[in-house]
């Protein structure tokens, strides 16, 4: 049992954000953010909200254990597969064949490259023979609102026999496990889609079936996993709601740690040089 009046601990509301994000903190901040822009107006990155505000605790982990020198070969050689992998797996959904991966002049980065295309081909392969259909609507699709922007990497109608198909919002990782920080980001993107249809575009495919992680090894062959939260499912509504609650918290924390910041900055000579008396 908790003690003490919980009330004062509701959650922010998009009146709290509104508030939040017309201070002069955000103001002073706003010329850094320069990838994405919302009626002139640049606004953070998804994943740049997410670093500052729950970080990458296990990333810290494998940094350490590598050591400073072999943490920034390891990092460049990571990250270069995993664009080239993303790539690869946009090109198969695509084409339905595999991209020619020529310009990787890296053994190791090709190695690790070709080992995760093909076990998405695998996890597409082994799923359809299983009887889904599965069918990109929207690859690489980006997703800019006024509070952040970022690039979903896919908006993928899956359906099974006879039932009607639905959209979900999917990631594609090439990473060793997956972890929450991923169905957060997913659900930004949800989220974003979601405001940009009701507010900008009714254009925009609607997501109706839920949000998803497709994990693909690129160290050992027929190696993936797939994480998938349908909205239709009782199951899953303490999840949803979880995930809403987290991305709303965020959001202002975000926001408003820039802001106090600011503050910080702009009074604490004023702060340091005031008596106890006055």
């Amino acid at each position: 049992k908790l003690d003490g009046d919980m009330s004062k601990f509701d959650q922010p509301t998009m009146n709290d954000l509104q508030s939040a994000m017309i201070h002069e903190g955000i103001t002073d901040k706003r010329d850094k953010w320069s990838h994405y822009t919302f009626n002139n107006f640049n606004v953070p990155r998804v994943t740049e909200i997410l670093d500052a505000s729950i970080g990458k605790k296990y990333l810290i982990k494998w940094a350490l254990n590598l050591g400073k020198e072999n943490y920034y070969d390891e990092n460049k050689i990571t990250l270069t597969a995993g664009t080239f992998i993303h790539e690869g797996i946009e090109y198969y959904l695509t084409n339905k064949c595999e991209k020619d991966m020529n310009e990787i002049y890296s053994y190791r980065v090709k190695e690790l490259v070709n080992m995760g295309v093909q076990n998405f081909i695998s996890w597409y392969q082994d799923r359809t023979a299983q009887g889904y259909t599965i069918k990109p609507v929207q690859i690489e699709y980006p997703v800019v609102t006024p509070y952040f922007g970022g690039t979903t990497d896919c908006i993928m109608s899956i359906g099974k026999g006879i039932e009607t198909p639905h959209n979900y919002v999917i990631d594609f990782k090439s990473s060793k496990q997956i972890n929450i920080d991923y169905f957060l980001q997913t659900y930004f993107y949800y989220w974003g889609l979601d405001w940009l249809r009701k507010y900008c575009d009714n254009t925009i495919p609607v997501i109706d079936g839920g949000l998803g992680i497709i994990r693909i090894d690129k160290f050992t062959p027929d190696t993936y996993e797939d994480m998938i939260v349908k909205f239709n499912d009782p199951n899953s509504k303490q999840f949803l709601q979880d995930l809403n609650y987290s991305f709303g918290s965020i959001l202002n924390w975000y926001y408003n740690y820039i802001n106090i910041t600011y503050d910080y900055k702009i009074n604490k000579a004023y702060m340091r040089n005031r008596n106890l008396e006055d």
